[in-house]
């Protein structure tokens, strides 16, 4: 997965879908990536499942690792709101989110929530960290 992003630097606008994060997420997540993606201000991510430690890991890997984002665009997938997200939740409380702040961030679109607590515990901290949001979209599955 490293490698990957040491490769694109200066990218500003990132789509990934679920089978890719999948790959990506294999042999593990780091915290933060070595490299700062400070150009990236637009990330899409499709088919992210709340209940997958490595997906969310993924996914706060990636934010740690964008400090300039504008526009967060998380598509989840569909979970029976009565799943059991443990993993997940201790993850969303044990990260260390002092060093972060997402104060470029003004909009973010959700849809496909189910109201799981991992869901609701994620957008929980975006709002925490985002201190110029304008706008938070919420769509639930149903």
């Amino acid at each position: 997965m490293v490698m990957l992003f040491d490769s694109l630097p200066v990218i500003q606008y990132l789509e990934i879908d679920y089978y890719y994060v999948k790959n990506l997420a294999i042999g593990g997540v780091p915290k933060r990536l070595p490299i700062t993606l400070n150009h990236l201000i637009y990330p899409v991510l499709s088919g992210i499942c709340f209940r997958e430690l490595d997906e969310v890991s993924f996914v706060l890997c990636l934010i740690k690792s964008s400090p300039n984002l504008a526009k967060l665009i998380i598509q989840a997938c569909v979970l029976e709101p009565m799943v059991i997200d443990d993993p997940v939740l201790e993850l969303l409380y044990a990260q260390e989110w002092s060093d972060i702040s997402l104060n470029q961030l003004r909009r973010v679109h959700m849809y496909n929530i189910s109201r799981t607590r991992s869901e609701l515990e994620f957008i929980k901290l975006l709002l925490a960290k985002s201190s110029m949001l304008e706008t938070m979209l919420i769509e639930p599955d149903w």
